[in-house]
């Protein structure tokens, strides 16, 4: 610590404040989220904001022939073989 030059040292007290105030206000978010206290528009996007910071990515589904078919492929659907 020593060695860190004091205009480093400076910003960092000077920022302390405003992240300990946005840790209080993701605190609180995370409460009214658990508590069902939020709209559910308000809730899905607290949500999502969460999973957002947390580097969470939506899983990914496979496509159906409908969604290939939007874009434009055309698509014939062939029913599997039966066993036996």
């Amino acid at each position: 610590m020593e060695r860190t030059p004091i205009a480093i040292v400076q910003a960092c007290v000077t920022m302390l404040p405003r992240l300990q105030a946005e840790e209080m206000l993701a605190g609180a978010h995370v409460a009214a989220l658990g508590s069902g206290n939020m709209k559910p528009t308000d809730a899905r996007e607290a949500y999502a904001n969460l999973k957002r910071s947390a580097g969470v990515k939506r899983a990914r589904r496979a496509s159906t022939p409908a969604d290939v078919a939007a874009m434009g492929f055309g698509v014939q659907v062939v029913p599997k073989a039966s066993k036996g």
